[in-house]
């Protein structure tokens, strides 16, 4: 059936497999550019290993992946494991910028690499920042205002790395390490305020523009920092 599949004059247009036996070992390369993905791994490599079977070396085409989801259901809670477990692989086994000293700072920086990867609408590390009370929190307009406010924080941190690069050799500027500390200690606070007030445009020009918003942010009882 595969290489029937893989044959492009075959008249077969579409083959369905189940991601618990058929995420690796199979090249499915030879005739599939697109693939749909309705049930994701329980953890990402495991995802990673499905997108495999047509992203691979040999394929000549560009290769698309859709994955379907009902914002609201399990399907949240099942991604929000799966980043835990995947974010703290990719903080040991990336090189982070020097003033990403804190595990607070390396945390963000790695979901947002699972964001990019994965081309999410906004970076999920606030649902450890601000765990969500109930299911249909997961994606209410406030928790994407909130982790859009967290992308924002950390481009703006990269920004000031020295020369814009990851050189492990590189001297950090003052106000790098100025900038990341007061992150560490206002974000929480801040990220509050956008999750509250999702029109408010957000402005990180501004000085100490991440302490002004964490003073008008509340200390809501249920929002807490997962360290």
């Amino acid at each position: 059936m595969y290489a029937k599949f893989n044959d492009p004059d075959a008249d077969i247009d579409a083959l369905v497999l189940n991601m618990a036996v058929s995420a690796a070992g199979l090249n499915l390369q030879g005739a599939c550019t697109e693939g749909i993905i309705l049930m994701e791994g329980w953890n990402r490599p495991l995802t990673f290993q499905a997108f495999g079977r047509i992203w691979r070396i040999g394929n000549k085409w560009l290769v698309t992946f859709v994955m379907l989801r009902v914002p609201g259901t399990y399907y949240d809670v099942l991604e929000d494991k799966a980043n835990r477990k995947y974010a703290e692989q990719l903080r040991n086994e990336c090189i982070m910028p020097k003033h990403f000293s804190s595990v607070l700072l390396q945390r963000l920086f790695a979901y947002e690499l699972i964001s990019q990867y994965f081309g999410l609408p906004f970076n999920r590390f606030i649902w450890v920042l601000l765990p969500p009370n109930h299911i249909r929190d997961y994606n209410i307009k406030g928790m994407k205002r909130a982790g859009q406010f967290l992308t924002m924080v950390l481009f703006k941190l990269l920004r000031m790395h020295p020369e814009g690069g990851f050189r492990d050799d590189c001297e950090e500027s003052q106000a790098a390490i100025q900038a990341a500390s007061e992150v560490e200690k206002y974000i929480v606070k801040a990220a509050m305020y956008f999750a509250e007030n999702p029109h408010v445009e957000i402005n990180l020009d501004a000085d100490n523009a991440i302490k002004k918003y964490a003073e008008l942010g509340q200390d809501y009882g249920h929002a807490k920092a997962a360290f």
